[in-house]
């Protein structure tokens, strides 16, 4: 903050310095003499909070403003600071992020100090910000210091090989990375990193909730306005049809709805969230023991309405230590035993063993092997599958369907790891999903929590209870 509390009269400095510190949305207020609204303070929050935070928007709701806002203030607040900006061409940041950066500097209440050019801003302490390498990782070669931070606006336009360029500039403990876009396409490294809430802090900005669609009038000068979503509307939605592509990407700020291969959709997921379903059954507890040194043993708790009321993860611990953590949650979610699914297949055989030596008889789950036909009163009797793993993702996706299963929005981990997993039928016809490798390598994480909360689910069904 130094470097602001030059620039303002001594009288002033402290209390503005503490007012920005306290709050995101001040330096916009006291220093740019702005209005935000809520979509952009939460923008704003987010890179101050997370190393990772992904922007998916409509049209109009100021999101290269707010990235102007956060150029013009980390370079004020941060000495040493190192800010790369990038799109998918050069001339779309030229023309639009840095025409807005220039923009928002000459309207400072004081002067923000340093040499600000077309492209690039310099301080004398080192600090720059600049465009580097809009398709070419080399480029990016020594950008490193104290606090690092990425820019990449309209960023489903960036080429693949440029992820893993500007995720290596993240090495300091300090530094952050943020990328807005408008989701199109259901697919691709945007959309997969959508569905992992373990590595970024997703924000959708709806043209829904702006405050010019709201009120109808022009709270915020040059934003989306309540017309333009009404023509949207009438070009894009009709009566007992589904709204055009168009409609979820340029004003909902969503991806559309997820292709045919997809076992289930997160708007599925999302509709369901608040829902409490009506059906009775079996407290039950799924647990899948980690096996490999970056998974994580994931407990999942469902409760009476199949609804998950608690979610546990832990990493890097002893077996016996895995077995008591399951005997608590036992005890503090009031779950049997039988009714307690332990992955089987690795590591979690040694857990399921102990458990049962001390008298308690849960239920062993081995994904390899074959198909149980437990649920065939919600999946019909003509589903064929290899194993118990496809037929589970099967049972799940039907449970979804019937809306007989639940998962609160706070379960974000669980959500993503069900809604990223694609399926489609093996040349003998059976209901065939990826591989925990497969979507592993594709969504560059372990789906641990989704398989909890399948093992769950067998466990309870285990059994062969009526449920409908």
């Amino acid at each position: 903050m130094s470097r602001l509390a030059c620039a303002v009269q001594k009288s002033q400095a402290g209390v503005i310095a503490k007012r920005i510190d306290a709050s995101a949305d001040m330096f916009a207020t006291h220093v740019l003499g702005l209005s935000l609204w809520e979509g952009q303070r939460r923008i704003l929050e987010s890179v101050r909070k997370h190393r990772r935070t992904l922007v998916k928007s409509g049209h109009g709701l100021g999101k290269t403003n707010t990235l102007g806002i956060l150029i013009n203030e980390t370079m004020t607040r941060h000495p040493e600071c190192r800010i790369v900006t990038s799109a998918s061409t050069y001339e779309q940041v030229r023309k639009t992020l840095w025409s807005e950066v220039r923009k928002l500097n000459a309207r400072a209440v004081v002067p923000l100090g340093g040499e600000l050019l077309e492209t690039q801003w310099k301080m004398s302490d080192g600090s720059y910000a600049s465009i580097t390498a809009v398709d070419d990782p080399t480029a990016l070669q020594g950008v490193h210091g104290p606090y690092v931070l990425v820019i990449l606006d309209e960023a489903e336009g960036i080429k693949s090989n440029m992820w893993a360029a500007y995720d290596s500039l993240l090495s300091s403990a300090n530094s952050r990375m943020i990328a807005c876009f408008n989701p199109v396409t259901p697919s691709g490294y945007l959309f997969d990193a959508c569905l992992n809430p373990a590595e970024w802090n997703v924000i959708t900005l709806s043209c829904l909730d702006h405050p010019n669609v709201v009120s109808g009038e022009d709270v915020i000068p040059g934003a989306v306005t309540r017309e333009w979503v009404d023509e949207m509307r009438s070009k894009y939605c009709r009566d007992g049809e589904e709204p055009a592509p168009a409609w979820y990407s340029r004003v909902l700020g969503e991806f559309p709805p997820a292709g045919s291969n997809t076992l289930v959709s997160m708007a599925a997921l999302d509709a369901l969230s608040d829902f409490v379903p009506d059906v009775m059954v079996p407290r039950s507890i799924g647990v899948d023991i980690a096996r490999m040194g970056d998974d994580e043993s994931v407990l999942t708790v469902l409760d009476e309405h199949r609804r998950v009321i608690a979610v546990e993860s832990w990493r890097k611990v002893d077996l016996m230590e895995t077995v008591g953590r399951i005997l608590n949650a036992m005890q503090r979610h009031r779950v049997e035993a039988r009714y307690v699914g332990v992955d089987v297949c690795g590591m979690g055989a040694g857990v399921s063993d102990r458990l049962r030596e001390q008298g308690y008889k849960v239920t062993p789950v081995d994904f390899g092997e074959g198909p149980k036909g437990d649920y065939a009163s919600i999946l019909g009797r003509d589903m064929r599958f290899k194993n118990r793993r496809n037929e589970a993702h099967a049972v799940f996706q039907a449970l979804v369907r019937e809306k007989q299963i639940s998962i609160p929005r706070q379960y974000a981990q669980t959500r993503a790891d069900l809604a990223s997993v694609i399926y489609g039928y093996a040349s003998d016809g059976k209901f065939r999903v990826e591989s925990k490798d497969e979507i592993r390598d594709r969504v560059r994480r372990s789906p641990d929590f989704g398989d909890s909360l399948l093992i769950a689910l067998c466990a309870t069904q285990t059994r062969r209870m009526a449920i409908l």
